[in-house]
């Protein structure tokens, strides 16, 4: 009954639940390569879905722009209507509903310091609140031994970027972090529009967390405007970026949350050129996948990860 005032009885023995769950997943995500990797698809098997689906709802749905794909009218009319006949299935194969207030167990979690300030500091309340009983374990993210916790069955979840994230796993994206400037509030630059050659001209901080490099996404960016800069620091952890900022007259460039959760006298502002941004996603083993508890989990951090993006 669901289905049918989807498509219409007519339909039905063309209807694959995976259609409605990819049309879903396509909703949320607005790209084929970030939908495809959090239905553990290839991109190419995602593309024929969605052909498949055009075919179903003599529809485009989406549509190509350049950040991704865009719905079109019908999908925005049809996506509600799929949301809720997914729930209803759900509902029929759910033996028991979850219950994160009964629940109890540990979920282990391998993170750095952004996400811990700028995810985890602001879920714990609500987390403790809705599951009591359930504790959560913060293990130390390093992408070149991440992998190698799999067998043993350490890691339930990451929070970190794609690139970190082992290949078999499944992932979703939280959300797209951008990037500030920022030095310490009397720095001879604060007050001023900062342009490219004063972002240049002074010595800059570069958080490092697992190679101790001194080159990244900035110095990516600069070099694709014939542009570079000096690093005179490079440290693993961004909860010292501003205490070392206060006290130099270092320049930083790092992600916008945790310049909001810095309780730091310092000039902010926008970098003179263009740096891509970055996904912050959830990453988790097939191990974890259909656990209820870790399900629940990883949506609370989604929900968290969204409020957080909006200001609130």
């Amino acid at each position: 009954m669901l289905c049918v005032i989807i498509i219409g009885m007519h339909d039905i023995t063309r209807l694959d639940a995976r259609l409605l769950v990819a049309f879903d997943t396509l909703m949320e995500e607005r790209s084929v390569t970030r939908a495809a990797q959090r239905l553990n698809m290839t991109q190419q098997g995602l593309s024929g879905t969605l052909q498949r689906m055009r075919d179903l709802f003599a529809d485009p749905l989406f549509v190509r722009e350049a950040r991704g794909v865009a719905p079109t009218p019908r999908a925005e009319e049809l996506a509600p209507r799929i949301k809720s006949a997914l729930s209803g299935l759900e509902g029929v194969l759910e033996s028991q509903e979850f219950d994160p207030a009964t629940a109890d167990g540990t979920i282990y979690v391998a993170t750095g310091d952004y996400a811990l300030s700028s995810i985890v500091s602001r879920l714990f309340e609500q987390f403790r609140t809705l599951a009591p009983n359930v504790r959560l374990a913060m293990l130390p993210l390093n992408p070149v031994t991440l992998s190698e916790q799999v067998p043993g069955g350490r890691v339930d979840l990451a929070l970190t970027i794609q690139q970190f994230a082992p290949q078999s796993w499944f992932t979703r994206r939280l959300f797209e972090e951008r990037y500030l400037g920022a030095v310490r509030a009397d720095h001879p630059i604060a007050g001023m529009k900062v342009d490219i050659d004063t972002f240049c001209n002074w010595e800059h901080l570069l958080v490092s967390p697992y190679r101790g490099n001194f080159a990244g996404v900035i110095d990516r960016a600069l070099a694709r405007v014939n542009r570079s800069r000096q690093v005179g620091l490079t440290i693993p952890s961004f909860s010292v970026v501003g205490a070392i900022l206060e006290r130099t007259d270092l320049l930083a460039v790092v992600p916008e949350r945790i310049l909001t959760n810095m309780n730091r006298r310092l000039f902010v502002f926008e970098p003179p050129l263009e740096i891509d941004g970055v996904d912050v996603i959830a990453a988790w083993p097939e191990r974890v996948h259909q656990d209820p508890l870790h399900a629940w989990f990883r949506q609370l951090c989604y929900d968290s990860a969204q409020v957080t993006n909006s200001g609130d």
